[in-house]
């Protein structure tokens, strides 16, 4: 784990919101996407600023877990054995550095690194995640809100 990473096996960019989440894999044409139930809506709907719940660092930080989960036995069944680097993008500097340190002071994120750190070590890979302007992260906005318009025209048209 010392030293430079290999270029990313896999290029991943995602988002969430307050509907859903979206994780895409332009490289494979391939795409991860959940809208929230009613519970899940219930808890966003209740989120205070400062405490440990459902918050969007928690949803964005969600998503890569659920990208390595869903997406690591393929990738390691591909690389013959040896070690994965799946690059992350995401608009959420939290998410970010919580997945780089594997480390956050959050609950939820806390139970989400050890997802991480589970996938990474069951599926021999290696996670870096780096921050991209949600502004420049159109597609995968679009596709966390695609229940509603204008995301859902958006969208349907990439």
């Amino acid at each position: 784990m010392l030293g430079e990473l290999p270029a990313p096996h896999a290029e991943l960019f995602m988002d969430a919101s307050n509907i859903g989440l979206a994780i895409l894999d332009p490289s494979s044409n391939s795409f991860i996407q959940a809208k929230f139930d009613e519970q899940e809506l219930e808890r966003i709907g209740q989120v205070v600023v400062g405490n440990d719940d459902f918050t969007i660092n928690v949803r964005e930080h969600l998503c890569i877990a659920l990208a390595l989960w869903s997406w690591g036995s393929k990738w390691n069944q591909q690389a013959n054995g040896k070690q994965v680097h799946v690059k992350c993008w995401s608009d959420n500097v939290s998410a970010v550095s919580w997945s780089n340190k594997l480390n956050s002071s959050n609950v939820l994120s806390q139970e989400i690194n050890r997802a991480i750190g589970l996938a990474e070590a069951y599926f021999n890979l290696r996670v870096s995640a780096d921050h991209l302007p949600g502004s420049t992260n159109i597609m995968a906005d679009a596709a966390s809100r695609a229940w509603t318009e204008p995301y859902l025209t958006r969208w349907t048209n990439f």
